[in-house]
């Protein structure tokens, strides 16, 4: 039921709007993981650690993708759409998934990274550190917000550290990986291949992808971590 000191007759554009239309796009983002999954099992028959890689992708990232609509349904059926400062848990909940999607991928490129640099000590001494610390922020960010009732208890000092924190380390690892990979297939191998046409193209294909795949995550994570900094100022 609607509470009765929700107001009905409010703009809900800048609040319900915004959250549909992202969920929308994420939703339009989890087919296209879908679609890759399928192109991936329709083209690797066997099951070693990259197929593992994949399935977990996709379960973490499907049941993160249902807990957003699950939080949105909510939010409209019961009516807290009109409460814009409520919180629902499902909200909360998501970012430990989104931590459990994003990490292994990065882990990934950080292995691949280390296997293209000769395997040198100095990238698991700095990478480790720094995943598991990424990966207690979204355990903590669960444990600390689970309970939250309203917008502005997620802006206390602890909780707003956390969820800073936890974008910004996202995304300096995203620019670092995008950016070493990118380093690498142009120092190591583009100068050497200016015979090969073929090679080439496919090698500025491989640096775009690199760039694009980095570089498109952090940029969301930069834009999230700055709503979450105005966020006091709204609530």
């Amino acid at each position: 039921m609607i509470s009765p000191c929700a107001n009905p007759n409010i703009d809900l554009g800048p609040y319900a709007g915004v959250e549909i239309l992202c969920i929308f796009f994420a939703m339009a983002l989890w087919g296209a993981t879908c679609v890759q999954t399928f192109l991936y099992f329709f083209n690797n028959r066997g099951c070693g650690a990259t197929t593992v890689l994949v399935m977990w992708i996709w379960v973490m990232d499907t049941i993160h993708q249902c807990l957003l609509m699950a939080g949105s349904y909510k939010g409209n059926v019961s009516g807290e759409i009109y409460l814009t400062n409520n919180v629902r848990v499902e909200f909360v909940i998501q970012m430990l998934f989104t931590s459990l999607v994003s990490i292994p991928i990065q882990v990934f490129f950080i292995y691949r990274i280390w296997r293209f640099a000769k395997r040198p000590w100095i990238i698991p001494v700095l990478a480790v550190p720094v995943i598991l610390f990424e990966f207690a922020e979204g355990i903590m960010i669960v444990v600390f917000n689970v309970h939250a009732k309203s917008g502005s208890e997620l802006t206390e000092p602890i909780e707003k550290a956390l969820f800073i924190s936890n974008f910004v380390v996202g995304s300096c690892i995203d620019i670092v990986v995008s950016a070493t990979l990118s380093a690498m297939l142009y120092g190591v191998y583009l100068k050497g291949s200016a015979e090969f046409p073929r090679t080439v193209t496919l090698l500025h294909r491989l640096i775009l992808f690199s760039i694009f795949t980095g570089m498109w995550t952090a940029l969301v994570a930069i834009a999230a971590m700055v709503m979450e900094y105005l966020a006091k100022q709204q609530l």
